[in-house]
């Protein structure tokens, strides 16, 4: 179904948050957030007919409507038309139409002013918007008006998944694998063994078959679970996340190279996420309070605590962003906590299980030595985010430098021993000693889109990470671990967008070539027996190139 889109806009989107959190931070957040001016509208510059526009990067879609809104033009086109095509935005004082010019360059469209408040947008050899009809009047197209929200992983040819902020906004997430729940053929296995996000796409999974990315950078590690097998572990702090795209399967765009399993890109926010369009910068403020859980006990505590009720303030969050933004400057900083205790399992269910065979006597079991009600131990975090984003604009190029700091000291359940503090067994369910995480992040990102040139979009990345983990559950299960790894990984990528006029279509063409160089080092410990030597080391340890290029194209 081809829908087309017809937006005449009203004045800018108003944000909201919500939520309850420890009034000190509360505070804190109201008495910075009260050093910031109200948003204003896009205004026109007195007797040069140029408005000051204001457009973030992101789907073509998306920027065509901010334009509408900000010129006070009516612009209408189909969503085949503007799907899967993107703009590098906008941030200059300029007439409507060059301004619109500018947006569609690189994309292979065209405009056409119908009048001077009026415009319509179409791909080259389709047929225009509207007929004549009898006499003076002209037939239009039918037109409805729906959400975009959920358009990309329809216009974009593959196998795909989108994840929009709307959609993260409206879930509350008290971990960052919540927000993968109603992805279809994708899961984040093991979401309770700790706080990292181990993706699952339609049954592949770790040992980096599936490339988690967060801003296009990989920082991902990685730890032997005993029984359980390999685990992949990504951090990243849900306040923080703006969308996520998925691909599955393999690919041949940027983070393809040894990923059989599919990509998954989680975007931070920026500048463009905080300022409404027409402003000149703007604050959110987001806090939330959560009931079930406890602060952990002592490490080797081995009482388990029954469920506690109601708030206790041992489950929190909160986070403010800031951005501003000039003609050709913005900029965006941020910082996030959160902190949640031990949960306690629900008291609905059997407490036992019966786990026989099929054909032999029943046996009547738990599954876990944490009963209906009872504190499930290594459940807690307490984590710290920072983040910043520089973007300069001129031209037709744009540079953007990011960095991000990510602090988490939490607990993490060792799958494997649990099931030994069962029944007969005679290693007790304990509360041990809490793990820590930290992460780095350092992007640069360039765009060059010049006006007028279907021919030239270009994109280049560099990036660094620098993983560095604490794991008690490695310290403790091999004698001489300390439990420390690092994962320091360095990697780029260029790519350019064509778009081509033919006799049979609009082919779009995409050429790009990536690297990564990773380097990761772990506890190497060496047992040496008379008869063999054995090497052992829980975590990865070792040092990975991973060079690709790549071409794709599409006939539309």
């Amino acid at each position: 179904m081809n829908v087309r889109r017809k937006f005449r806009a009203p004045g800018p989107a108003r944000r909201t948050g919500g939520g309850l959190m420890r009034p000190l931070l509360l505070c804190t957040l109201l008495a910075s957030a009260s050093a910031f001016p109200g948003v204003q509208p896009a205004t026109a510059q007195e007797g040069t007919g140029q408005v000051a526009f204001s457009i973030p990067a992101g789907p073509l879609g998306t920027a065509l409507m901010a334009w509408g809104r900000q010129a006070g033009v009516q612009i209408s086109y189909l969503d085949a038309t503007t799907g899967g095509r993107t703009t590098p935005g906008l941030s200059s004082n300029l007439v409507p139409e060059e301004a619109l010019a500018r947006l569609l360059s690189g994309t292979g469209l065209r405009y056409s002013f119908t009048d001077a408040r009026s415009v319509v947008i179409t791909a080259p050899g389709s047929r225009a918007s509207g007929a004549t009809a009898a006499g003076d009047a002209t037939l239009l197209d039918p037109i409805m008006v729906q959400s975009d929200a959920g358009d990309i992983a329809y216009a974009t040819p593959g196998s795909v998944g989108h994840i929009s902020t709307e959609q993260i906004e409206r879930v509350a997430t008290g971990n960052t694998a919540d927000i993968f729940k109603s992805t279809p053929g994708v899961i984040s296995a093991g979401n309770r063994i700790g706080p990292s996000v181990d993706m699952n796409i339609r049954g592949l999974q770790g040992q980096n078959r599936v490339n988690v990315m967060i801003d296009g950078t990989r920082q991902t590690g990685g730890s032997y679970r005993g029984y359980r097998g390999a685990r992949n572990e990504t951090y990243v702090d849900p306040d923080f996340l703006a969308s996520v795209d998925i691909e599955k399967g393999p690919t041949a765009g940027a983070g393809g190279v040894g990923a059989m399993g599919g990509v998954v890109n989680m975007r931070t926010i920026g500048a463009e996420d905080i300022i409404a369009e027409g402003a000149v910068q703007g604050f959110r403020i987001r806090s939330s309070m959560a009931s079930n859980t406890a602060s952990p006990q002592a490490t080797g505590s081995t009482q388990i605590r029954e469920q506690h009720n109601g708030f206790n303030g041992d489950a929190w969050s909160g986070s403010l962003a800031w951005a501003m933004r000039r003609e050709n400057f913005d900029l965006m900083m941020g910082v996030s906590r959160r902190e949640s205790g031990n949960y306690f399992a629900g008291t609905k269910g059997a407490s036992t299980y019966d786990i026989s065979v099929f054909g032999l006597p029943s046996q009547e079991r738990r599954l876990s030595p944490f009963g209906k009600g009872e504190e499930v131990f290594n459940t807690s975090q307490d984590v710290t985010t920072y983040l910043a984003k520089a973007t300069w604009y001129w031209g037709d190029h744009s540079l953007r430098l990011g960095y991000s700091r990510y602090e988490n000291q939490y607990g993490e359940i060792d799958e494997t021993t649990l099931l030994f503090s069962i029944g007969a067994f005679i290693i007790p369910a304990a509360q041990n000693k809490l793990s820590r995480t930290t992460t780095d992040t350092v992007t640069v990102k360039y765009e060059y889109a010049p006006a007028g040139n279907d021919l030239i979009h270009l994109a280049a990345n560099l990036w660094a990470t620098q993983l560095d983990t604490f794991s008690s559950m490695v310290g403790t299960q091999v004698v001489g671990a300390t439990g420390e790894s690092a994962v320091r990984t360095i990697g780029g990528d260029v790519s350019n967008r064509s778009e081509i006029a033919t006799a049979f279509g609009q082919l779009s063409t995409m050429t790009g070539a990536e690297f990564a160089l990773e380097r990761s080092r772990s506890d190497q410990i060496t047992t040496v027996y008379p008869w063999t030597t054995i090497y052992q080391s829980f975590n990865p340890n070792g040092t990975a190139h991973l060079p690709a290029s790549s071409i794709a194209a599409h006939l539309r």
